[in-house]
């Protein structure tokens, strides 16, 4: 019994060393795209482990090339696992990945979104929206989300709201607009 599980301890070491599977990456601020490589193998099924607890699985031709945006800085561990068919051991390889900026994009500088009045008694106007705003957040102070609309209202109503200050965030699912609202 013991020489099978020795057995075993070496065959799985000897697997790793041997991996047909590899990947690149190219980084561009917290979006990174990766680049699956494979030495003679075809695998069926390719899973992604991004590090941040973020998995992606599919067939080969749904993985070969994939991108992934972090939500915060760091050095995280992406693996990618390779089952080839038929039933056979899969190959893993793992490498490290520096994400040294993240955040969304800010949407564009010159498209100047106005919010008035600010600071205000209840109702506030948004104006200068870009088209594709789709998403409104309003949080207080300690983070808690207060206020959420799927589409760009231009107007608000903060009436029901404790008096302070709150941030509003505008998302069009590409890039995000920040602003600090002061209720009265």
């Amino acid at each position: 019994m013991k020489k099978i599980i020795l057995l075993l301890i070496a065959i799985i070491g000897i697997q790793n060393v041997n991996a047909q599977i590899n990947f690149s990456s190219q980084i561009n601020g917290s979006s990174v795209t990766f680049i699956l490589t494979q030495q003679g193998q075809f695998y069926e099924i390719v899973e992604w482990d991004f590090g941040d607890g973020i998995f992606s699985q599919g067939s080969n031709e749904m993985q070969d090339t994939v991108t992934h945006v972090y939500s915060s800085i760091g050095n995280y561990k992406i693996c990618v696992v390779g089952s080839p068919m038929p039933i056979a051991t899969n190959d893993t390889a793992c490498k490290f990945v520096n994400i040294i900026t993240t955040g969304i994009n800010q949407i564009e500088k010159n498209s100047i979104i106005i919010i008035c009045p600010n600071p205000t008694t209840g109702q506030i106007t948004l104006s200068n929206l870009p088209q594709e705003a789709s998403n409104i957040t309003i949080y207080n102070v300690l983070g808690k989300l207060v206020y959420e609309e799927e589409t760009a209202e231009h107007q608000i109503d903060l009436s029901g709201l404790s008096s302070g200050v709150y941030m509003l965030h505008l998302t069009d699912g590409y890039s995000t607009f920040r602003k600090k609202i002061i209720k009265l």
